[in-house]
């Protein structure tokens, strides 16, 4: 309440400014002092590190569950992780640390990550898909599978059945494009010519469409693979890559 004039006016606050600012990002150290004695019997007695310190130096779970952030679902590389640690928090660790870290942090989340697997492996339906990528200079495929309910990723080194059975050994019916279940949309004389095409020069399956569109526009690279597929003809045999090349560059 306001005075003006000897007489009360009215008000009320209104919105007021807001400032906002992070404050420095300082780590918190904690030393224990240890105490040795030497015995006059020759022994040294030597205190022991509090529980679950094995190191001269450990970190807590705030800094292993930063990093393990960082890397599962930033995807930042470690070197990276510990360039923004050390400017972010004036934190020193090394790649070498990094790596500990996340070793130790995995080894937590084993029993969650299982977890998820079973959610996944026990729904009624399925969705899975996967995508090349290089570990070390190695090729892998991650494998994602998922429903409404979760989603879980497995690195694995084979792209067909053999990384299904193994991620998921429980088995799962599969209606995905089997030879069996999948629905055609070429007639018979459009199937025979992408396969004549086919196994006479063992183009690859982008090359194929890419010769019979013009003349036959219906036809499209997802049915060339489940014609390709259907005859057995998706993969080319050993024997035949040679062909393959010398027609390519021919």
């Amino acid at each position: 309440m306001l005075w003006g004039r000897s007489q009360p006016l009215p008000g009320s606050f209104y919105w007021p400014p807001q400032v906002i600012d992070i404050p420095p990002i300082k780590p918190i150290v904690t030393e224990y002092q240890l105490f040795e004695v030497h015995c006059r019997c020759g022994h040294n007695n030597k205190a022991s590190y509090p529980e679950g310190i094995l190191t001269p130096v450990s970190y807590e779970s705030g800094v292993q569950s930063l990093v393990f952030y960082l890397s599962v679902r930033q995807y930042l590389p470690v070197e990276r992780i510990t360039e923004l640690l050390s400017s972010l928090c004036g934190l020193s660790l090394s790649t070498g640390g990094v790596c500990y870290l996340l070793e130790k942090v995995k080894l937590k989340a084993l029993p969650v990550y299982e977890t998820i697997r079973q959610i996944i492996a026990n729904g009624k339906v399925i969705g899975a898909n996967e995508t090349g990528v290089n570990i070390n200079g190695k090729n892998y495929w991650v494998w994602t599978f998922q429903n409404s309910i979760a989603t879980y990723i497995a690195i694995h080194k084979s792209r067909g059945t053999k990384a299904i059975e193994q991620i998921m050994p429980e088995g799962f019916e599969d209606k995905s494009s089997r030879p069996h279940t999948i629905h055609y949309a070429l007639n018979d004389f459009e199937k025979t010519l992408v396969s004549s095409i086919r196994q006479s020069t063992w183009l690859s399956l982008d090359e194929v469409p890419d010769m019979v569109i013009p003349t036959n526009p219906g036809i499209t690279r997802s049915v060339v693979y489940r014609t390709f597929v259907h005859e057995g003809i998706n993969k080319v045999p050993e024997k035949e890559k040679d062909k393959a090349k010398k027609f390519k560059e021919y």
